[in-house]
């Protein structure tokens, strides 16, 4: 480099300046010393130029003992800059929608959050640059050290020696900031986003199995009357729960309601235990039997004996006790077409009566049994030929499930996370970066003569 002979020189020069002191007809002895010192000074500064390469090897050397390099220290922090991205992401998602949720009021803790992880990618950022300088310039970092320490007089000894001493110690000790971080960090934990890896799939089925086609489930917190959610199903008759839409969590149980085509039922089980280790639940509702835009209401006290789906005919023959034989219920779309509906046989005439429910029309049929004549074993089989139709998606407003109990855990996970990551990502560094710059210090003394080494 062209600034090295030129350092040179001017240790030439401080050499002759030394000289010219020391021989000037001056009987004053602390000019004499100055004399001295900065021959001295002239001297160390030409080996210090002259060992320029080997300066530079050393670091070399020495990391290639340690079994370190630059490279893996820079995909260190590569690594460590994308966890924090990550949870910044996960953090701005999760904060939108608490907000969508209507959640406001604990958003506080989350902001508390955030600005610990920008703190920590602040830190991440100015380390990067910090390194890359040391890095790509430690070259002329050095060089211009070597410049300053050959300055004559001393005007820039202490800070050329800083310089080497610098060049030296920070091109060794960041590629060990790892080693040193992985000592003293504690395991951070990972934030939970969403519940994306916990879903499970409520499976709502007639009391013969068949799938009861958009489903509304009703979800309250056991013991609770007010509802905690209200989920619709599929055509299929899937309740998906969970995911990046609830907040549910693990070992949790809910009671839960069944809404089809007007009515409220009490599906069975009628508790639902949320379980580590199970994803799929399914929910029987024991009062309903449905086929193609067609449903028939049975009574509590009723025993269903046989079901029979044929499209455009649905049978079933129930039984029913002496002592509750009264009415059933046949509930249609208003679309669908009845060609005959008949019990043990006889044709009955109904009057239907229409209405609406969540954008759907629908008619009823009740059934008086009381003038029905019933087998000795109290048998009755009811038959219905008609035109099935789609069922239709009815028209109703989800509130997906949240628990408040687990939306905080996840709020303080978030803050434990970011608290971790100010210690392990900001302070952990910053110690480490602070011990590099003292003990660069301590040799630039060295290197200065600020410290007399006794050998003996």
């Amino acid at each position: 480099m062209n600034v090295l002979p030129l350092a040179f020189n001017l240790a030439i020069l401080t050499y002759f300046i030394g000289v010219l002191i020391l021989a000037l007809p001056i009987p004053y002895r602390q000019l004499k010393k100055w004399g001295v010192r900065l021959m001295s000074d002239a001297i160390i500064a030409a080996v210090l130029v002259s060992a320029y390469s080997m300066i530079l090897g050393i670091g070399d050397l020495i990391l290639s003992m340690l079994g370190y390099s630059w490279t893996g220290f820079m995909a260190w922090l590569t690594e460590r800059t994308a966890i924090l991205v990550t949870a910044l992401v996960g953090l701005t998602y999760l904060t939108s929608w608490i907000k969508s949720l209507g959640y406001s009021l604990v958003l506080s803790p989350l902001g508390l959050a955030s600005t610990y992880i920008t703190l920590a990618l602040s830190a991440i950022r100015m380390m990067y640059f910090i390194a890359s300088f040391i890095w790509s310039f430690r070259g002329e970092l050095l060089a211009l050290g070597l410049l300053l320490y050959s300055l004559p007089f001393r005007v820039g000894k202490g800070v050329g020696a800083f310089f080497i001493a610098a060049s030296l110690v920070l091109y060794v000790g960041f590629p060990l900031m790892p080693a040193f971080v992985n000592v003293f960090q504690t395991a951070v934990p990972e934030p939970m986003v969403s519940n994306k890896s916990f879903t499970i799939t409520c499976s709502i089925v007639d009391v013969g199995g068949e799938p009861l086609p958009y489903p509304v489930l009703r979800i309250y917190k056991e013991g609770s009357t007010v509802p905690l959610g209200v989920v619709k199903g599929d055509n299929k008759g899937a309740v998906v729960l969970g995911g990046d839409k609830d907040i549910i969590p693990r070992n949790y149980t809910f009671d839960v309601e069944v809404l089809f085509m007007g009515y409220i039922f009490k599906p069975s089980p009628r508790v639902l235990r949320i379980l580590p280790n199970k994803t799929s639940y399914k929910l029987g509702v024991r009062n309903i039997i449905y086929q193609g835009g067609l449903a028939i209401l049975i009574p509590s006290g009723f025993d269903i004996i046989n079901i029979k789906y044929m499209g455009g005919k649905l049978i079933t023959t129930v039984s029913a006790p002496h002592e509750a034989v009264n009415e059933i219920r046949v509930v249609k779309l208003n679309n669908v077409k009845i060609y005959s509906l008949r019990i043990n046989g006889r044709e009955m005439h109904c009057s239907w009566s229409t209405w609406k429910w969540n954008g759907i029309s629908l008619s009823e049929c009740v059934l008086n049994l009381s003038n029905i004549q019933l087998s000795s074993s109290g048998k009755i089989t009811i038959s219905v030929f008609y035109e099935p139709k789609n069922y239709p998606e009815p028209e109703v407003e989800e509130r997906r499930v949240v628990c408040y109990e687990s939306l905080v855990d996840i709020i303080m996970q978030y803050v434990s996370v970011g608290i971790a990551y100010i210690y392990s990502f900001l302070f952990l560094p910053g110690l480490y970066l602070a011990a590099l710059t003292a003990m660069s210090a301590s040799l630039a003394r060295v290197i200065g003569g600020g410290v007399k080494l006794r050998f003996i």
